[in-house]
This record gives C-alpha cells, sequence and structure tokens, in this order.
C-alpha cells in the first residue's frame, strides 16, 4: 500500500504508523475488540520482520537504543538530473521475532537495509533502489546507493534528534518535522551533477 506526500510523492505506509493508529482504534473498543486489533498488530508487525536471518541476530536493550527507522522526505524536493529524489528510507531493526513482539530487547538488521525512491521527473510513481550503509548513529548518517537510474547517489548527513524511535514519537506522527540534514551528492561517470543540502522530513508512512 502506498500514500502520497505532497505533491510528487508516494511514500508506502509503514509499520510504525498502522501500529499507531491501530492503538487509537483499541481506546473506543471492547475487550474482544481489543484482543483482535492486538493480532493485527502482531502480524503486521512479523510482516516487517519476517526477512531477518536469527543465525546471525545480534540484539540490544532498548533502553538508549537509537531507532531511526522510518521514511525522510526531502524537504522542497530534490531533482537530480532528470529525477525526483521521493525519499529515503531506513530499516534498522526488528521488534517482532520467536513468533512475539520484543520492543524492549529489539533484534539489530545486519546489514541494514536502506533505500531510495527515484522518479522520473512529472511522473508521480517511481521505484526503490538499494543502497549500502557506511554509517547510521545517533549523530551521523552515511549511505551509498549506486546504479540508479540517475547514477551514483550518496547522502551523507546527521540527525537532529539523537535520541531515535521517531516512529514512537506521536509530534513527528502528528507534524511533519525535519529530522535529518544531508549532503546529497549525484555522480555519473565520475562527474558530479549534483551536490546540495538538503533538508528530509520524517515520517513512518501515513
Amino acid at each position: 500500500m502506498e500514500i502520497g506526500i505532497g505533491r510528487q510523492h508516494r511514500v508506502p505506509i509503514g509499520p510504525l504508523s498502522i501500529l499507531l493508529m491501530l492503538a487509537g482504534c483499541n481506546g473506543t473498543k471492547s475487550d474482544a475488540a481489543r484482543s483482535g486489533s492486538e493480532a493485527d498488530r502482531v502480524a503486521v508487525v512479523a510482516s516487517r520482520d519476517s526477512e531477518a536471518s536469527p543465525s546471525s541476530a545480534e540484539y540490544r536493550d532498548s533502553a538508549g537504543f537509537f531507532d531511526p527507522d522510518g521514511y525522510y522526505v526531502p524537504v522542497g524536493g530534490a531533482t537530480l538530473d532528470g529525477h525526483e529524489l521521493s525519499w529515503l528510507m531506513l530499516h534498522t531493526n526488528d521488534v517482532y521475532y520467536d513468533g512475539s513482539l520484543h520492543y524492549d530487547r529489539p533484534r539489530l538488521v545486519q546489514p541494514p537495509e536502506v533505500f531510495v525512491a527515484l522518479s522520473p521527473v512529472g511522473q508521480d510513481k517511481g521505484d526503490r533502489y538499494p543502497c549500502s550503509a557506511k554509517q547510521i548513529s545517533p549523530d551521523s548518517l552515511s549511505v551509498q546507493c549506486l546504479g540508479t537510474p540517475a547514477g551514483d547517489v550518496s547522502i551523507d548527513g546527521h540527525f537532529l534528534d539523537m535520541t531515535g524511535k521517531y516512529g514512537n514519537t506521536l509530534a513527528y506522527e502528528q507534524q511533519a518535522t525535519v529530522l535529518l540534514v544531508a549532503r546529497v551528492v549525484l555522480k555519473r561517470d565520475g562527474a558530479v551533477l549534483y551536490d546540495q543540502m538538503v533538508q528530509f522530513q520524517f515520517t513512518s508512512g501515513d
């Protein structure tokens, strides 16, 4: 399922947004309905986390754990030689494993899953392309997306809120907030075609 952000961006609905919407509905339902909603939440998170490999899993205590997972949409757009950068997606951890939710002990996704979405200028819908993460930490982000239709894209910057867990922060769900500032560079055949500082608003997909 996808959603539109602005006039040109379409972003898939993220699992954490679905969890929040389900949680909001729970307050007006009966106990039986709440039990059903809980099952739905587990199913949604399980679908997101099912591809993680438990054989090489690493676990972290949730206290102080930096969780930047979600989508980052360029403010004002970013046109990379005929292609629009729609969003950057980060997936660094799973909370569903061994058949249940573990918000207190998330499992790291190694390597992190990182994608960018690019669409030809003038088209609302594009495709996503994989990136490699050189660094994702509370104060720094460095990713490279090689071989996209526009060329080789690098995004290097820093987060403005080093606490993370943005998808569980109600204020960030209710209002688009700039949480990442990064230098976006596009290269093709060694030539620099785009080099700009870009602000990114966070959304978990709603």
